[in-house]
């Protein structure tokens, strides 16, 4: 079984939780960060493919983190780990939640890291995308988003869904952790363009070995295509928004480039 889906899981992590506490054996895992519709699904598929290696992909326990205070999420963390030996064990682990607290899972998971990097425009955009919410909306009807993505907004807030995930995005990204020599930055657009040579870089900085190319992964749909993934921004999102959102995201999004 080289990856355990959210719908596996559903399976598996209601057994772990009834074994006896142990030690996790994370001696080989690599976490494999980045916001929600920056490609780590794909990217994260590759990499395990391409190097026949287990893959545990958005997992479900991970998730409440984004509605634990700052001073208990290391507590939590512990915890997780702890109770799913199996799941949080792979090689490699992949959950967009993680991105919010890169630093207190480094101190479990030591090992080099990957963090998956869009633009972030364009990941504002899916991200809208997914949840049925056209990039020029002013307001968000909070009670038709999924509670499972309610973190990602500023619940309350007045401005336009698209500028609360231009601040998500940068609270996630603009986190001292990334320029760690420990982690490997993927860029999605790299990917797409040279899929096996960005993989290849990729395992080389994790000590694994490239079996195969990554042509299957990349023939397979993980997730829905979106509704305006080829319209241009410029005519689907309003323009002071946009240049808001820009604003906002450009400065980190040009360290994280700078720091390759």
């Amino acid at each position: 079984m080289y990856v355990i889906t959210t719908k596996l899981q559903k399976y598996i992590l209601p057994l772990e939780q009834r074994l006896p506490i142990k030690q996790n054996n994370r001696a080989g895992s690599h976490l494999i960060y980045g916001v929600q519709k920056s490609g780590t699904t794909v990217i994260a598929n590759a990499l395990s493919y391409c190097a026949k290696k287990s893959l545990t992909s958005d997992h479900i326990g991970i998730w409440p983190i984004a509605d634990i205070k700052a001073e208990e999420r290391s507590q939590f963390i512990k915890s997780l780990v702890e109770r799913h030996p199996l799941t949080l064990s792979r090689t490699f682990i992949k959950e967009p939640s993680m991105t919010l607290a890169p630093e207190l899972f480094s101190a479990y998971y030591p090992n080099a890291s990957i963090l998956v990097i869009r633009n972030p425009l364009d990941t504002i955009r899916s991200i809208l995308d997914r949840l049925n919410i056209h990039p020029s909306s002013s307001t968000l009807d909070e009670k038709a988003v999924h509670p499972g993505w309610k973190h990602v907004f500023k619940l309350g807030s007045q401005d336009p869904p698209f500028i609360q995930l231009a601040d998500y995005w940068v609270r996630c990204m603009s986190n001292p952790h990334w320029d760690s020599k420990s982690v490997f930055k993927v860029y999605y657009n790299e990917f797409l363009a040279h899929p096996d040579d960005v993989v290849s870089d990729a395992l080389s900085y994790l000590d694994l070995k490239m079996k195969r190319s990554s042509k299957m992964i990349l023939s397979t749909q993980f997730q829905s295509k979106g509704a305006n993934r080829n319209a241009p921004l410029e005519s689907i999102t309003n323009a002071k928004t946009l240049s808001l959102a820009d604003e906002m995201t450009r400065p980190v999004y040009e360290h994280l480039k700078q720091g390759r």
